[in-house]
């Protein structure tokens, strides 16, 4: 064990011998930097034309203030009238048929939901697993098979 680390010392110390670099003192920075500064000047001197907005920018900027423009009025018009003297929504009836509505147990609806909750659950993990890498793999692989 110890003639091996002799010999990598040894190794190690005919390596550094070998190869032998230069200081770098404050005149290799300032080359450095002289040779940023002269890229940036390129960059600035090379008449680079500014960013233009794009006109579908303006046009999604307008639609996002109208938009929120109608939703204030309404929450302010419904929210004066709620203040006031409360909602009455006048809405017109439809002649629906009575169709009979079957009896359900509260264990039958306790047990639906549950079932819902899983379903929903599995549904958003599937849907969420599509956008990673993993679900780009096994899209991949079912459109091989199918």
């Amino acid at each position: 064990m110890n003639r091996k680390l002799d010999i990598e010392t040894a190794l190690d110390r005919s390596l550094r011998k070998q190869v032998v670099s230069p200081r770098l003192d404050g005149r290799f920075d300032a080359a450095v930097w002289a040779r940023v500064e002269a890229a940036v000047q390129r960059a600035s001197n090379a008449g680079l034309a500014p960013a233009v907005v794009p006109k579908s920018a303006r046009w999604l900027l307008v639609s996002n203030a109208i938009g929120g423009a109608v939703a204030l009025a309404l929450v302010l018009y419904f929210g004066a009238q709620w203040f006031v003297g409360g909602v009455d929504a006048s809405v017109p009836t439809l002649s629906v048929p009575r169709l009979p509505v079957p009896d359900v147990s509260a264990r039958m609806m306790a047990e639906i939901v549950s079932i819902a909750t899983w379903a929903v659950t599995v549904g958003s993990l599937a849907f969420a697993l599509m956008f990673t890498s993993i679900g780009r793999r096994l899209r991949s692989e079912f459109r091989q098979i199918l």
